[in-house]
C-alpha cells in the first residue's frame, strides 16, 4: 500500500505497526505473526531480539536462566556433567564445526577486515579474537542445547549454522535468552533432524518435494526425474533453514522471520517455490539433463536470492576471488529471486496442498510408486496436526511482565518509593518503543510499507500454520490457478 497524503490517519509504516503490536498490554501474536511473514518481514535485528523470544513462548522477565544472563558480557558456560549428554564424539563434531563457522558471526566489513582486504594488522588481529570469542560462545549455545534435550536432541552437521543466526541476533542479550529461545525452536521445528539418524527427515523430502513438482510444473518435474534426480539437493536448505546455503545473513534473518512463526514444513514449500520461481526453474530447463550438472545447479539454487556473498568470477560463498566492488554492485541491485517472490509462492502451495494432505498427494505420485512409504511415514510427527499449545493468541508485552517484575522486587519498598518506581518505569515504557522507532526511520525503502491501522487481516499466518480455513472446492481453484500461471509464466 502506497501512502497518501490524503490517508495518514488510516495507514502507518510497517516499522510503527510492529511496534505498536508488540507496545500492546496483550500482544497479538497472530497479528506478529502476519508481520513476520509479510514484504520486509520483522526488518531489524532491534525487533527481532524483542519478537522472536515472544514468538516461541520465552518471558525474559521470570525465565531465572534468562534473567541472570543478560547482556553480552554476562554469559552460561557449558559445564559437562554425570549424562555424558552431549558425548564426547557430537562435542567433538561441534568444536569441528563452529571453529569454521565466519559467515553469520561477522558482518561483511568484519570479513574484510579479518582477511587482511582492509584496515590495519592490529584491526585484523581485533577481529580475529572477536571470531573466536564468538565461536566459543556458539560452541557453548550448542553444547548447552543438547545437554537440556537430556538425549532427545543430537547434533547434525547444519545446526551450527542455524545456531549462529540465532547468536547473531539475540547474542547480544546473552545465552541465556539465545538459549531458551532456540531450544524451543530446537523442540518444534527440528525435532525430526535432531533424531538418531536423518531416516525421518529423508522420508521427508521424498514424500513432498517431487510430488509437488508433479502437480504443479510436470515438465520440470520430468527433466529432473529422467535424470535420476532426488530431493537430496534440498537437504540442507531444510536442515539448515537456508542458512548454510545462504551467506547473506539479512536475507537469513528475514528467512527465519517467517520459519519461526509458520509450520514446521513451510521450508519444504519455500524450496518448492525456489526452484519454481521463474528465473530458477529457466536456468534448470536450460540445463543438460545430466545428474551432476543439475544437481549443481539445483544446489546452487539460493545464491540468486542474495546480494552478498557473490565473487568476480560469478560463483558463490568463498572469500578467495570475493572483492568489494562486487559487493556493492550487487548491494545495489535487487536479487534475482526476492526472498518475498518465495514466501508467497510457498503460501500459495500451502493453500492448494496443506500439511495434512501431503501425504495424501504422495501416495497417489506417479501411479502410487511412494504409497507404501506414505503409510509408513504416518508417524511422522511432521505430518501431525501442530498442537494446539502452538498457537498461542496473546501474550504480555515485555513492558508489562518488566512491570509487574518490578512490583514483585519492590514489595519490601515503601509505598511513596512503590508508586516512583512505577511511575518512572510507566513513563519510561513508550519511550524504549519510540528510541527503536527512530532508528529505523531512515532505513531502506523495503522498511516503508505502508499498512492499514488496526487491520484484523491475519490469513497468511493461518496458512502458514495449516490452519487455512478454505474449502476443498477453493483448494482445488487455487490449485488450477497457480498451475495455470506457472504453465503461462513457463
Amino acid at each position: 500500500m502506497s501512502q497518501s497524503s490524503g490517508n495518514n490517519s488510516t495507514v502507518m509504516t510497517k516499522a510503527e505497526a510492529i511496534f505498536l503490536c508488540l507496545a500492546e498490554p496483550e500482544v497479538d501474536l497472530w497479528r506478529l505473526r502476519e508481520l513476520a511473514l509479510s514484504d520486509g518481514g520483522l526488518l531489524d535485528d532491534v525487533i527481532r531480539r524483542v519478537a522472536w523470544p515472544k514468538l516461541v513462548g520465552i518471558d525474559r522477565y521470570t525465565d531465572p536462566a534468562v534473567i541472570e544472563n543478560q547482556g553480552a558480557t554476562s554469559d552460561l558456560i557449558f559445564k559437562p556433567n554425570s549424562s555424558g549428554i552431549p558425548s564426547l564424539k557430537e562435542m567433538d563434531q561441534v568444536q569441528r564445526d563452529v571453529v569454521r563457522c565466519t559467515w553469520h558471526l561477522l558482518s561483511y566489513d568484519q570479513r574484510r577486515i579479518w582477511r587482511g582486504r582492509s584496515g590495519s594488522k592490529e584491526k585484523s588481529d581485533k577481529i580475529a579474537s572477536l571470531l573466536r570469542k564468538k565461536q566459543r560462545r556458539l560452541g557453548h549455545l550448542i553444547n548447552m542445547i543438547l545437554q537440556d534435550g537430556a538425549g532427545s536432541l543430537k547434533y547434525y552437521q547444519g545446526y551450527h549454522d542455524v545456531s549462529s543466526v540465532f547468536l547473531n541476533i539475540l547474542g547480544t542479550c546473552g545465552l541465556g535468552l539465545t538459549k531458551a529461545t532456540l531450544y524451543k525452536v530446537s523442540l518444534s521445528h527440528f525435532r525430526e533432524p535432531m533424531r538418531e539418524s536423518f531416516h525421518e527427515i529423508i522420508c521427508v523430502l521424498r514424500l513432498t518435494i517431487f510430488p509437488l513438482l508433479a502437480k504443479f510444473h510436470p515438465k520440470l518435474h520430468d527433466h529432473l526425474a529422467r535424470a535420476g534426480m532426488e530431493p537430496f539437493f534440498a537437504l540442507s536448505w531444510v536442515l539448515s533453514w537456508f542458512s548454510h546455503d545462504v551467506k547473506d545473513s539479512r536475507v537469513a534473518s528475514r528467512m527465519f522471520d517467517a520459519f519461526i512463526v509458520a509450520h514446521p514444513l513451510f521450508p519444504i514449500y519455500v524450496s518448492v517455490a525456489m526452484i519454481l520461481h521463474p528465473v530458477n526453474r529457466n536456468i534448470i530447463l536450460k540445463t543438460e539433463c545430466d545428474f551432476a550438472e543439475l544437481h549443481n545447479v539445483l544446489c546452487s539454487l539460493p545464491k540468486n536470492t542474495c546480494n552478498y556473498g557473490w565473487r568476480r568470477d560469478g560463483g558463490y560463498g568463498s572469500d578467495d576471488e570475493f572483492d568489494k566492488e562486487v559487493h556493492e554492485l550487487r548491494k545495489s541491485m535487487l536479487p534475482l529471486v526476492p526472498v518475498q517472490e518465495l514466501f508467497d509462492s510457498a503460501l500459495c502451495l500451502m493453500r492448494s496442498v496443506p500439511p495434512q494432505h501431503l501425504l495424501s498427494l504422495a501416495s497417489r505420485y506417479r501411479k502410487g510408486s511412494l504409497a507404501e512409504l506414505a503409510n509408513a511415514a504416518s508417524e511422522i510427527s511432521l505430518f501431525h496436526p501442530l498442537h494446539s499449545s502452538s498457537f498461542a493468541s496473546f501474550a504480555p508485552a515485555d513492558w508489562v511482565l518488566k512491570k509487574r517484575s518490578k512490583e514483585e522486587e519492590d514489595e519490601g519498598t515503601t509505598p511513596t518509593k512503590k508508586k516512583r518506581a512505577m511511575g518512572e518505569e510507566a513513563e519510561g515504557t513508550p519511550k524504549m518503543y519510540e528510541k527503536a522507532l527512530l532508528s529505523l526511520k531512515n532505513e531502506t525503502e523495503e522498511k516503508c510499507i505502508y499498512f492499514k491501522k488496526n487491520s484484523r487481516n491475519r490469513k497468511n499466518a493461518l496458512v502458514a500454520n495449516g490452519l487455512d480455513r478454505y474449502n476443498k472446492k477453493r483448494r482445488l481453484l487455487v490449485g488450477g490457478i497457480l498451475v495455470a500461471i506457472l504453465s503461462i509464466a513457463w
